[in-house]
C-alpha cells in the first residue's frame, strides 16, 4: 500500500499484535484515537 492524504486505517487493538516500520522523522505522522464503547452483552470478557 501506498500511502496517501486522506488515508485512514482501522484496527482492533485486542487482536493486534504492536510494532511499526520505520519512518522518516522529519515528517509529520497524526494518530488519532477512537474507543468505542459495545452494550454489555457484546462485550468480550478479559
Amino acid at each position: 500500500h501506498a500511502w496517501q492524504p486522506g488515508d485512514a486505517l482501522m484496527w482492533d487493538n485486542a487482536c493486534t499484535m504492536h510494532r511499526r516500520d520505520p519512518f522518516d522523522p522529519a515528517h509529520a505522522r497524526l494518530m488519532k484515537r477512537t474507543t468505542i464503547l459495545p452494550p454489555a452483552e457484546l462485550a468480550v470478557p478479559f
